[in-house]
């Protein structure tokens, strides 16, 4: 981990304080690079409100996931501007929005893990030099059709714009049998040879990445929510 991540990695937060707010029920969103028990105890020190912990999950840049949620809920803010961060939202539907925020950048960075390693294993077996081959040959034919094609138009037709409209049509009636002819050669040529060594490498990265492949993670146990935490400034 580079030095920067460490240095912004912490807890998102969402705290639920057991008395009103200025008569209203509210939740507290916030972020810390230290233990959430030390915030809640920093937050109660010489203070009569205690807190529910509703949520709280480890991220990589807290600072910036936290200004993302205060701009989401701005418009419910309890008080505008100041930097406060108390909300009239219900804390279920943060906690929501942050497992939805979280489990997309876990999978952008899973997809980014996973083909990168697919990457380097077709390589490995050669099928990425195969694959390259086929589109070359395929992309050979395409721009010689292409060429004769608008040619064609030219030298026969002796017609400027029906060579122009060769130049411009052309490309869009050849993609079809274009796509035609990739499938054949990786049919004949790619799949026989690779086709069952890359499902099992599939296969095996599924468990390694299920998010890469649409795999959601299972939900947190109810056990993960409302973690009762009061520091005693009542005396």
């Amino acid at each position: 981990m580079t030095e920067w991540l460490k240095s912004t990695a912490g807890h998102i937060y969402v705290l639920k304080p057991r008395t009103l707010i200025n008569g209203e029920e509210v939740i507290k969103i916030g972020m810390t690079r230290r233990a959430v028990s030390e915030r809640v105890r920093e937050l109660t020190t010489g203070s009569l409100v205690s807190f529910d912990v509703a949520y709280s999950l480890h991220v990589e840049d807290a600072r910036r996931f936290e200004k993302q949620l205060h701009a989401k809920y701005s418009a419910r803010r309890l008080i505008a501007g100041g930097g406060q961060e108390f909300f009239r939202v219900p804390a279920q539907e943060v906690v929501a929005e942050i497992e939805r925020v979280a489990t997309e950048i876990s999978r952008e960075k899973a997809s980014a893990a996973c083909n990168k390693e697919i990457g380097a294993f077709l390589d490995k077996i050669g099928a990425s030099a195969v694959a390259n081959r086929i589109e070359l040959h395929l992309m050979l034919i395409f721009f010689g059709c292409w060429a004769a094609g608008v040619f064609g138009a030219f030298y026969f037709a002796q017609s400027p714009p029906l060579t122009l409209l060769a130049l411009l049509v052309l490309p869009i009636f050849l993609v079809i049998p274009y796509d035609r002819l990739q499938r054949h050669f990786m049919a004949i040529h790619y799949e026989p040879r690779f086709g069952a060594v890359i499902e099992a490498k599939h296969q095996e990265l599924r468990l390694k990445y299920p998010l890469a492949y649409g795999i959601e993670p299972a939900p947190n146990p109810p056990s993960s929510y409302c973690v009762s935490v009061t520091f005693g400034s009542e005396k």
